[in-house]
């Protein structure tokens, strides 16, 4: 089926699909399926799909499927349960030391404006260098965003 013109091909989701499939047997490997009235466990089944995925991949035929992205899939269903706590444990150390970043940041700025307001009470304002009030401005600036 072509939808503009006899040259567009349509591609599906089915690499998707296999990733599904492959993650709900690796969660509930002994739960029934059935398949063309047949029941079997997800393990098999999905054993069944790899199987023929793969050796479709070795031996191509004729036919506009893709038998690499049905791979690509299984592949990324089996990587995605595997290892997805890992990746989410490092995000979260990500993120925890990037907050810790910005804290020390926050740290730093309010201490020079601390510095800046010091200077500004033993020498008064008109001593303040252009880059010191530029400073205070955008301190300023920063602290009402945060506020709101």
């Amino acid at each position: 089926m072509h939808i503009f013109t006899p040259w567009t091909p349509i591609v599906g989701a089915s690499g998707a699909i296999f990733a599904i499939e492959v993650a709900f047997a690796m969660y509930f490997p002994n739960s029934t399926v059935i398949f063309y009235f047949f029941p079997l466990k997800a393990k098999y089944l999905v054993m069944i799909f790899a199987g023929i995925t793969i050796f479709n991949c070795i031996v191509p035929k004729s036919g506009n499927i893709a038998h690499f992205a049905h791979l690509g899939g299984l592949i990324y269903g089996f990587l995605f349960v595997r290892y997805s706590y890992r990746v989410a444990e490092y995000l979260k150390k990500w993120q925890i030391h990037h907050q810790g970043k910005e804290m020390m940041k926050e740290q730093e700025v309010r201490a020079k404006v601390d510095e800046i307001l010091d200077k500004v009470n033993r020498e008064g304002l008109r001593n303040l260098t252009r880059r010191e009030r530029n400073f205070l401005k955008n301190a300023s600036k920063r602290y009402k965003k945060n506020k709101d």
